[in-house]
C-alpha cells in the first residue's frame, strides 16, 4: 500500500475526531451527504462528514485491512488520548476565544455575500432548516439500515462506507438505532467558496436515545433508554 493512502486515511480520521467519539448514529461517525437545495439558486448543498463509531470502524479495518487499520489505530491513540491532554494543557483565554468568534462571524458574513453573487436567493436561515431536515432523515435511514430515502443526497463514497458498516453490524448480529431524536440547535460555524464548491460547516446539537439491539431477538444489548445530548459537525457542499 502506498504511503499516500495511509496519510489520507489518517487525515480523514483526524477530521472525524473533531467531535466526541460515540459508538453509533449516522453522521455520528457514519457520515452523510445531504441534498439541500439552494434557495432560488443553482445547485444544492450536499454534506459529508459525521463523527463517531470511529473506533468500531477502525477495529473492523484492523481485522479486514490491517495495513489501513494499524496506522489508523495509532493515529486514534495520539489524536484522542494524547490530544486530549494537549488540549487541556493549552486552553485559550476567554478573551482570545471571543476575538476568534468575532472574526468567524465577520468571515461568515463575507462568504455569505460571496454566495449571493452566484445565488441571490441564498438564505442561511433556510439553509439551517434544510440541514435540520437532512440530519433527521439521515438518522432515520441509519436506524432502518435503508439508504434509499437519502440516496440522491449521499455521495458514492459515503454510500459505500455506510453499506460496509451495515454489513459489519449484521455480522455482529446487531443493529444501531437512534430513537426519540430531537434537534436542539443548528449553527453554521464556517463557510468558504472555491472555484469548484460552496462549502458550509454546521454544528448540530441534538438529544436522542442511541442503542444497539440484537438482530435476532430485538433486545437491547448496549445503551440506555434515556435520551442524551450530543453534538456533531457536518460539512455540506454544492457545486456553484
Amino acid at each position: 500500500m502506498k504511503m499516500g493512502r495511509v496519510l489520507t486515511a489518517v487525515w480523514v480520521l483526524s477530521s472525524a475526531l473533531a467531535a466526541v467519539v460515540v459508538w453509533g448514529r449516522a453522521g455520528g461517525g457514519e457520515g452523510y451527504g445531504g441534498g439541500l437545495s439552494g434557495e432560488g439558486g443553482n445547485g444544492s448543498f450536499g454534506g459529508g462528514g459525521g463523527e463517531g463509531d470511529v473506533l468500531g470502524f477502525i477495529l473492523f479495518l484492523l481485522f479486514r485491512h490491517p495495513l489501513i487499520g494499524i496506522p489508523l489505530l495509532v493515529a486514534f491513540y495520539f489524536l484522542v488520548v494524547r490530544g486530549h491532554s494537549f488540549v487541556q494543557d493549552h486552553r485559550m483565554s476567554s478573551t482570545i476565544v471571543r476575538g476568534i468568534q468575532r472574526q468567524n462571524r465577520d468571515r461568515l458574513i463575507q462568504v455569505f455575500n460571496q454566495f449571493r453573487v452566484r445565488d441571490p436567493g441564498f438564505d442561511p436561515v433556510k439553509l439551517q432548516d434544510r440541514i435540520r431536515t437532512a440530519f433527521l432523515k439521515s438518522q432515520e435511514a441509519w436506524t432502518q439500515q435503508n439508504l434509499e430515502p437519502v440516496r440522491p443526497f449521499v455521495s458514492d463514497g459515503l454510500f459505500e462506507q455506510w453499506h460496509i458498516q451495515f454489513q459489519a453490524h449484521q455480522r455482529m448480529g446487531q443493529k444501531n438505532i437512534v430513537a426519540d431524536l430531537r434537534v436542539t440547535g443548528v449553527d453554521i460555524v464556517g463557510a468558504e467558496q472555491t472555484p469548484f464548491f460552496d462549502v458550509v460547516h454546521a454544528k448540530i446539537k441534538a438529544v436522542g436515545v442511541d442503542q444497539w439491539v440484537s438482530l435476532k431477538t430485538g433486545q437491547v444489548v448496549n445503551g440506555k433508554d434515556d435520551p442524551k445530548p450530543f453534538c456533531e459537525y457536518w460539512t455540506f457542499l454544492r457545486r456553484p
